[in-house]
């Protein structure tokens, strides 16, 4: 399906064999959306892969909550 394009991508495809990557959003890393933090439940100014918008795990692994 990637091949011909009526579905997905090769980038889709990478995604889910191996693991999703930097998420992005307008260009740019995950913003913080809560004060100093992206999101609520990351202490403030974390400045780790996971809190500004890396997904280590596939999809089909599972995604973590995040």
């Amino acid at each position: 399906m990637a091949l011909c394009g009526s579905k997905g991508s090769s980038v889709n495809l990478s995604q889910m064999i191996g693991c999703v990557g930097q998420q992005t959003v307008g260009g740019k890393r995950i913003k913080y959306g809560f004060t100093e933090r992206s999101l609520p439940h990351f202490p403030r100014l974390l400045e780790t892969p996971e809190a500004r918008g890396f997904v280590k795990n596939s999809f089909f692994s599972g995604l973590t909550a995040t």
